[in-house]
């Protein structure tokens, strides 16, 4: 029998981290999101909302880590905080395999105008000071999450054309599927720096 697997869908806001999941990961899969639960089941976009929608989330997730009969989930995340690198772990240790689903986008300046879109269709408010501190620290989060993660991909969502870039399969080894953005680039991960070009122009 498969291990079920816990997703960590991460990316800086207005990334475009629901549109790649949607496209990407099997329908059955729940992905938990904290932003949707506060706006659906709090009806509030407000601060305090959002921070009960988190807390909510984040009691569920300790209880399908440590439940006996497992499904596969995940999350949706900025990754800008420590948390979810740990409860990676700990979903380890609790014999879970680990996915990691990391959509990227080439500057914050892009990402803060698309949320401002977001705004605009009834999305919650991100300030654009918060929108680019998530940015760098979402980014220093992915040679970590990389290391721990069972299985992942990394898109490229700068053009919404979700461009997938390496893939990390069961064994381990790393591929590129396309030729890296400047935003990878300039991370310097080291796992990446001789990593398997499969893809026709290499």
């Amino acid at each position: 029998m498969e291990k079920p697997i816990f997703w960590i869908v991460a990316g800086p806001n207005g990334a475009g981290k629901s549109t790649v999941v949607n496209h990407v990961l099997d329908k059955n899969i729940e992905v938990l999101n904290p932003d949707e639960y506060a706006r659906n089941q709090l009806k509030s976009g407000s601060k305090s909302a959002l921070f009960m929608g988190s807390k909510h989330i984040l009691e569920d997730i300790e209880t399908r880590l440590h439940a006996n009969q497992k499904s596969s989930f995940g999350i949706e995340t900025t990754f800008s905080g420590k948390y979810h690198l740990r409860i990676m772990h700990q979903a380890k240790e609790k014999g879970w395999m680990v996915g990691l689903l990391f959509i990227g986008t080439d500057s914050y300046e892009m990402n803060i105008w698309r949320v401002r879109q977001r705004i605009q269709r009834g999305g919650h408010y991100v300030g654009p000071a918060e929108i680019k501190r998530r940015y760098y620290r979402c980014l220093s989060h992915l040679s970590e999450g990389l290391q721990i993660a069972d299985i992942a991909y990394v898109y490229d969502n700068t053009s919404d054309s979700m461009q997938l870039l390496v893939s990390k399969c069961l064994d381990g080894k790393l591929e590129a599927h396309a030729r890296f953005p400047s935003w990878l680039k300039e991370l310097s991960i080291a796992a990446l720096e001789n990593v398997n070009p499969v893809y026709q122009d290499a």
